[in-house]
């Protein structure tokens, strides 16, 4: 299926090319495609690594996050999991549906970035 550009997308590649990019998390209404946004963002990244916390067969990732609360063995262990190298400024990891997994919550302190137009969506930048 062919990729509706969208809005959002001059965001992301922004974010991409930020010097001071820090982890993001999309947030918006459903079925607007802020999946399909994150991985054609994906495209531009030389590795992508999308967890959905949705799937059952990502049940060896939800232990990584329960076992950890820092970013370095996360991304260690769920690089030898899925066979993806985890390479800062090279990897996209794309954690989808977290809403259905509370440790995230837990362990990552979130803060408003800035808000866009009315019905569009919004960022918010993790604070580590």
């Amino acid at each position: 299926m062919n990729y509706l550009k969208r809005k959002i997308d001059h965001d992301l590649i922004e974010w991409k090319n930020s010097e001071s990019r820090k982890p993001l998390l999309v947030r918006g209404a459903r079925q607007v495609g802020k999946s399909s946004a994150v991985r054609e963002l994906g495209k531009k990244f030389d590795h992508f690594l999308e967890i959905n916390f949705e799937n059952k067969n990502n049940e060896a990732a939800k232990k990584i996050f329960e076992r950890h609360s820092n970013p370095k063995p996360i991304c260690e262990e769920l690089s030898a999991i899925y066979e993806t190298p985890i390479i800062a400024g090279q990897t996209l990891l794309f954690l989808d549906e977290i809403l259905e997994y509370w440790v995230i919550y837990m362990i990552t302190p979130l803060r408003p970035m800035r808000r866009r137009r009315k019905n569009c969506l919004r960022f918010v930048q993790i604070v580590a």
